[in-house]
């Protein structure tokens, strides 16, 4: 993978180099959305979004700066990322436990080329009113620039959800980690009551 390649990976998480600028986002309402038929979220703010194949990616200043992406039902034998350079990240598999889980997401950062990736308190937490887990992870680019960020998910009917909110550690993952942990204590199943 090229260096600008394995930039715009890292800073956005997006495998296709730097095309979030050519990319239509659309103004999200603040009524609730339905993510791939199988659960519910309060925006409870405007976030820029965008659907990429199973993901959703909403950010406020730009995924670049920081970014809630949705990975929604990610399927045996599929990676977490997509691009040219996919047949080197691992595979998701539906017998994989919460920690496992983690380590696909570590595995698949590392290979993607970002540098000290650290993964740290994993636990469980509801997710859409069910059984899931939660941790945090930080990482670096080759430049320097830290990023952190939070993930949350499950593994349902054998497909794998995360709902993953990251931003630059100066400034910009503080600035909404509040609306994204609003977003993520809204999820729930269709049809379920708002929180």
């Amino acid at each position: 993978m090229t260096r600008l390649g394995r930039l715009a990976l890292a800073l956005g998480f997006a495998a296709t180099p730097l095309l979030a600028a050519c990319d239509r986002y659309t103004l999200t309402e603040t009524a609730p959305v339905t993510m791939a038929d199988a659960y519910v979220v309060d925006p409870r703010i405007a976030w820029n979004r965008r659907s990429q194949g199973r993901t959703e990616i909403w950010t406020v200043d730009g995924p670049m700066l920081q970014e809630l992406r949705f990975v929604n039902g990610l399927e045996d034998g599929e990676v977490l990322f997509g691009g040219t350079d996919a047949k080197k990240l691992p595979p998701f598999s539906p017998r994989m436990t919460a920690i496992e889980v983690v380590e696909f997401f570590a595995l698949s950062f590392t290979r993607a080329g970002v540098t000290n990736f650290e993964h740290r308190a994993l636990r469980p937490t509801a997710f859409a009113g069910r059984g899931g887990f939660r941790f945090e992870f930080a990482y670096s680019l080759e430049d320097g620039l830290a990023r952190e960020g939070f993930a949350v998910g499950a593994v349902r009917d054998s497909r794998l959800y995360l709902v993953v909110y990251s931003g630059t550690q100066l400034h910009f993952f503080a600035k909404h980690k509040a609306d994204a942990e609003a977003v993520v204590a809204s999820i729930r199943p269709r049809g379920g009551p708002a929180p």
